[in-house]
């Protein structure tokens, strides 16, 4: 990409990264370390013409997720929560 002068990078991060969750120390610590990851590359690689972004989803339904977010009254508050009022 340097070479090129060109490129986008995207990392997938998550909300979880943006504020504290039980049961989630090493999840949302690792999606917190991406999201600073992401910021430091963009500042590094924005002048060889290279863009960093990072998007981060609320819940997406993946199997770890599915475990997690099971019935019940959590679930129903994150729900609420999402203007959609389900999981991606």
């Amino acid at each position: 990409m340097i070479e090129r002068s060109s490129g986008k990078i995207v990392n997938i991060s998550s909300r979880a990264a943006l504020g504290a969750l039980e049961e989630h120390v090493a999840y949302s610590a690792a999606k917190a370390a991406l999201n600073m990851l992401t910021q430091t590359m963009a500042l590094e690689f924005a002048p060889h013409g290279i863009q960093v972004n990072c998007i981060a989803p609320t819940v997406i339904l993946t199997p770890m997720a599915d475990a997690v977010w099971t019935s019940g009254p959590r679930t129903d508050a994150k729900l609420a929560r999402i203007p959609t009022g389900r999981f991606g």
